[in-house]
């Protein structure tokens, strides 16, 4: 009798237990973004001469908007093409690189993984046609004119042009996005002489179009052997283009 009764409470424990069974959770959820593992031709190269740029990430990576997120910095005249497969990035060009140029390949919010969707930040491919990269920086911060306040995603543009309407005519030497702090830095430069504009670029032509702000300095910089900080203040030009409102004939 006493092995019966004690059989019915290891039977019941296992079925109290088996009841109580929890389904997995699957493991904590994934909060850390795609990171490069390597590149062809490898990131930092000189003296590049590829067509096309190859980078593996750690993890799957999702198709994204690359057309409007990553930016090489000088701009190419062709953009090139994108494609995911797997955990590999291929980047196509389609232009004929400056002798002797380092370019900047700046992702933006691009890369992102396949399962959560964590987002790569202040990733930089860059390689020289030269032989070495260039070193120079600059940093500064987009403010508007009216409230003050630091401005998100405005173009910071450096040209070797330093005459007034090249921001008209022809696109920069180097440029860069602001972040949410309205703050920006254009890195890898050639040491030289600059004209720094900022421009709220509506139509992602690169160029100024009547009716975007625009910010500039009085005069040109000097880009030597350290880093510079400037602030530039957005505004909409008042008269953007003249127009003939009368006309009037006195003898």
């Amino acid at each position: 009798m006493a092995k019966q009764i004690l059989a019915l409470i290891i039977l019941a424990v296992v079925l109290s237990s088996c009841a109580s069974q929890i389904a997995p959770s699957g493991g904590e959820k994934d909060i850390v973004p795609p990171m490069p593992v390597r590149s062809s031709p490898e990131n930092l190269s000189i003296h590049f001469e590829a067509e096309k740029i190859n980078i593996v990430f750690d993890e799957f990576i999702q198709t994204g908007d690359f057309n409007s997120q990553v930016f090489f910095s000088p701009a190419l005249s062709q953009r090139p093409l994108f494609r995911v497969h797997g955990k590999m990035l291929t980047i196509t060009l389609k232009d004929t690189l400056l002798p002797k140029t380092t370019y900047t390949v700046n992702f933006g919010n691009a890369v992102k993984d396949i399962t959560e969707g964590n987002v790569m930040i202040n990733y930089q491919y860059v390689f020289s046609t030269g032989d070495y990269i260039d070193s120079m920086r600059i940093q500064g911060i987009v403010r508007g004119a009216e409230d003050a306040q630091p401005k998100e995603n405005i173009l910071a543009m450096l040209y070797n042009d330093v005459t007034d309407s090249v921001v008209i005519k022809e696109r920069p030497s180097y440029y860069a996005h602001t972040n949410k702090a309205g703050q920006f830095e254009i890195s890898h430069l050639k040491e030289g002489i600059y004209k720094l504009i900022a421009l709220n670029d509506k139509n992602a032509d690169l160029k100024y179009t009547p009716g975007e702000e625009i910010a500039f300095l009085d005069s040109s910089i000097a880009i030597r052997d350290s880093a510079g900080f400037y602030t530039l203040t957005l505004f909409k030009p008042i008269a953007e283009q003249q127009k003939v409102l009368g006309a009037s004939s006195t003898q």
